[in-house]
């Protein structure tokens, strides 16, 4: 699962899970920014579990949605905006796919 025969950036897990081919170097499909801030991705596979997780320094991270959107269809996740606290203005979110058990 962990493992990147294309050289790519992109573990065969994550291939697997965005529906790109992990033979294939130019075949690359990446959770990107959504405006401010959010991430969109394409869930393609029934059998993992799709979490987008935001963090504000990123050391801890907490979930903010599971398996969000339609299987097969564009989804889109917006994070809250940030606290507002001096220093606290950015955050951060990352795409982490795990096989259902």
């Amino acid at each position: 699962d962990l493992a990147d025969p294309d050289g790519d950036g992109a573990v065969n897990l994550l291939e697997y899970a965005l529906g790109t081919d992990p033979q294939d170097r130019g075949s690359v499909a990446h959770a990107w920014p959504d405006g401010a801030p959010g991430l969109r991705f394409r869930r393609t596979r029934a059998d993992l579990r799709y979490e987008v997780l935001l963090s504000d320094d990123l050391l801890s991270w907490s979930v903010l949605a599971t398996d969000p959107g339609v299987l097969g269809e564009l989804a889109r996740v917006s994070a809250p905006p940030p606290p507002g606290a001096p220093g606290q203005d950015r955050r951060f979110l990352r795409l982490r796919v795990t096989p259902i058990d």
